[in-house]
């Protein structure tokens, strides 16, 4: 019985990291243009590139910053926030952002809670245990899942606000 909640976890940790990683993906979409626009005005404009284990890398002034997992420098921020229509995107990746990864964060608590009850010497029923320890489980992978939608979202507002900004620097605004 052991082995087989192990081998559950394990399915949902799998189908956690592939939901995870599965938002990074998005932003192969938009490397190539950023890169054929980067040509032309050399690094005043965002770019994008990309790597398989470390997601979208949003690069500026020959700085570059992993909005995925370390969020966007000051510098970025900064110049971010000049145009109207680019502060409001930015302002909207920064809410969903936040929701997103709370979402995530906690459902992978839950998950791990989940999966250490059954385990922990705690008096009282082994069948409510259980009960109570899968739908820790079921809640903690329904969060993470929506806490990826969101997160996938907010990078999808940043990659607006960056080709806006990219769109307003080019007109000479």
């Amino acid at each position: 019985m052991f082995i087989k909640r192990i081998k559950t976890f394990l399915k949902i940790g799998f189908l956690a990291l592939a939901i995870f990683f599965s938002g990074t993906l998005t932003a192969q979409e938009n490397t190539q243009i950023n890169s054929n626009l980067l040509n032309i005005y050399e690094s005043e404009l965002f770019s994008w590139s990309y790597s398989t284990f470390g997601g979208p890398s949003l690069n500026l002034y020959n700085q570059s910053s992993s909005p995925f997992f370390f969020g966007i420098n000051r510098t970025m921020r900064t110049a971010l926030e000049l145009y109207p229509d680019t502060s409001q995107e930015y302002d909207s990746y920064k809410r969903k952002n936040i929701t997103g990864t709370v979402l995530q964060w906690g459902g992978l608590a839950a998950i791990l809670a989940g999966s250490l009850l059954p385990v922990m010497r705690i008096s009282g029923n082994r069948d409510t245990k259980m009960i109570i320890s899968a739908s820790a489980m079921g809640a903690g992978a329904l969060s993470l899942i929506g806490g990826a939608i969101v997160s996938s979202s907010a990078l999808e507002d940043l990659f607006s606000a960056v080709t806006n900004y990219n769109r307003n620097k080019m007109r000479g605004r």
